[in-house]
C-alpha cells in the first residue's frame, strides 16, 4: 500500500504518515523513494489509534512501542511492574476523568430548565389595581370597562370604551386599541431562540458590557435615595423589552408597575412569553397600539428603561419612542438604556431604508439621537460607548446588515427636564 492509500485510509495527511515513521512508530518498507505499507503497518496503525483513544500522547505512544518489544520476553518483575505503571497510571488519570465527567453531567442536568411548565399557571392580565392609571389618549377621560374576565385581580379580557367614542379590547391580557397586523414588521432578531443561534458572541459580549453599565447607572441611583431597589412606575417597549427585567429582577422593588408597549401583538404576545414567571411577580402592563397612543395618565412615568426600544422603534416609525411618550413622563423621571447605531457612512443604511421605507435613515446616527433626546427634555448626566462589532450575527436577525460595517453600542443614564424642552 502506497503513503496516499495509507494516510487516506487512517484519514491523515501523508506528511503525518512520515511523521510517525519518523518517531519509529511505522515501520514500512522502503523501495527506491516510495514506502510500502503492508500488514504489520495495519496492525501498528491499530494500535497507535487505540492508544490515542485512551488519551496518550504520541509521545507516550513511541515510549510504549519501543519498550513493548523488549519487555514481552522479560522474568524480571521489577521491569513488569515498571511497565504496567504506564497503563495503571493512564487507568487513574481515565477514571479521575470519568469523575469529573459524571460531576459536570450532574451540574448540566440541575442547569436544565423544565419543559412541561404550563404558562396559563402565571397570568398576565391588566392588574385591577392600574385601572387607575388608564385614560382616554384622546380626551383624557376616565374610561368605561365591561364584559370583563378577572382572574387573580388581573383582567384577561374586557372592552373598554370612552364617551368620545375611543374604545380598546383586552385579549388575553393585552390591551389593543387601534391595531391591524401591520404586515412588514417581524421581530426574529429579538427572538429568544435565534438569540441562541443567530447572534454573534461579539454581540453578546456587547450587550452584556452595555448592561452591566446601565445596571451600575441604576445601583448609583439607588444610591442617591438609600434604597437597595428603584421603584415606581417603568415604561419599555419593543422586542427585546423584558431582556434587562429578566436578566436584572433583583434591581426593581416588587412594588413596581411595569408597562410594555408595542405596535406588534406577536412581539407582545412572545414577550409576555419570555418574562413567564414574572408576571407573577410584578405588576405589568400590556399595550399595543399601531400609532402609539397609548391609553395612559400623563406624568405617570417614573423610568423609560431604553432597553433597545429607540435603536428598534426607528425601524418602523419616523421618530423615536421618547417624542410619543414624553407627556406621560413625570418631571424628573428617569430615562436611561442601550442604543445601537451605525456610522454616517454605513452601507447597511441603504439597506435598511429599501427594507423598511418608513424609518428615518438620520435616526441611526447617534448625533442625532443625542440632539433628539436633550430636545425632548432628556439631561444625559452618564453615558458610554461600549464598543462596536462589524458581525453581530446572521440569519434573518441581521439580513440588513452589510459585511464589513460595525454597529456601536452605547450607553446612557440621565433624567427629564421639561425646562430643556425645544422644539428640533
Amino acid at each position: 500500500m502506497k503513503t496516499g492509500q495509507f494516510s487516506a485510509r487512517y484519514n491523515l495527511t501523508p506528511n503525518g504518515i512520515r511523521y510517525y515513521i519518523e518517531q519509529g512508530l511505522l515501520t514500512p518498507k522502503k523501495k527506491g523513494h516510495q514506502y510500502d505499507f503492508d500488514e504489520e503497518c495495519v496492525q501498528q496503525m491499530e494500535e497507535i489509534q487505540q492508544l490515542k483513544q485512551m488519551h496518550y500522547s504520541l509521545g507516550e505512544i513511541s515510549r510504549i512501542f519501543h519498550v513493548n518489544g523488549l519487555i514481552q520476553h522479560t522474568l524480571n518483575a521489577d521491569a513488569r511492574s515498571k511497565y504496567n505503571r504506564i497503563f495503571l497510571t493512564k487507568i487513574s488519570e481515565l477514571e479521575g476523568t470519568i469523575a469529573e465527567l459524571r460531576h459536570c453531567i450532574d451540574i448540566l442536568k440541575q442547569s436544565t430548565l423544565p419543559t412541561d411548565e404550563v404558562a396559563s399557571n402565571f397570568i398576565a392580565g391588566l392588574p385591577v389595581s392600574c385601572i387607575s392609571m388608564l385614560t382616554c389618549p384622546h380626551c383624557g377621560q376616565t374610561l368605561d370597562f365591561s364584559d370583563a374576565e378577572i382572574r387573580s385581580n388581573k383582567i384577561i379580557s374586557g372592552h373598554v370604551t370612552c364617551s368620545c367614542g375611543y374604545s380598546l379590547d383586552i385579549t388575553d391580557g393585552i390591551l389593543i386599541s387601534d391595531y391591524e397586523d401591520p404586515g412588514q414588521m417581524h421581530i426574529e432578531w429579538s427572538n429568544l431562540l435565534n438569540l441562541l443561534s443567530e447572534y454573534s458572541t461579539e454581540y453578546l459580549n456587547l450587550e452584556a458590557n452595555s448592561y452591566y453599565l446601565l445596571k451600575t447607572s441604576i445601583l448609583q441611583e439607588c444610591g442617591k435615595n438609600d434604597r437597595e431597589t428603584i421603584s415606581g412606575t417603568i415604561f419599555t417597549s419593543g422586542g427585546y423589552a423584558g431582556d434587562f427585567i429578566c436578566k436584572y429582577h433583583g434591581l426593581f422593588d416588587s412594588s413596581c408597575t411595569f408597562i410594555i408597549a408595542d405596535q406588534s401583538l406577536d412581539v407582545l404576545q412572545y414577550i409576555k412569553d419570555k418574562i413567564g414567571r414574572l408576571n407573577d411577580r410584578f405588576k405589568i402592563i400590556y399595550i399595543c397600539d399601531n400609532a402609539f397612543h397609548l391609553p395612559l395618565r400623563n406624568g405617570l412615568i417614573d423610568f423609560f428603561l431604553d432597553d433597545y426600544s429607540s435603536s428598534e422603534f426607528v425601524f418602523y416609525n419616523p421618530d423615536y419612542p421618547i417624542e410619543k411618550i414624553r407627556p406621560l413622563l413625570k418631571d424628573g423621571a428617569l430615562c436611561g438604556g442601550v442604543y445601537t447605531y451605525y456610522s454616517h457612512s454605513a452601507k447597511t443604511l441603504a439597506t435598511i431604508k429599501r427594507e423598511y421605507p418608513n424609518t428615518n435613515i438620520p435616526l441611526f446616527y447617534l448625533d442625532t439621537f443625542k440632539r433628539r433626546m436633550t430636545s425632548n427634555g432628556v439631561q444625559i448626566e452618564e453615558n458610554h460607548l461600549v464598543g462596536s462589532t462589524s458581525s453581530p450575527g446572521i440569519g434573518a436577525s441581521f439580513d440588513y446588515h452589510s459585511e464589513g460595517d460595525l454597529l456601536y453600542f452605547y450607553t446612557y443614564f440621565g433624567r427629564l427636564d421639561k425646562n430643556l424642552l425645544k422644539d428640533y
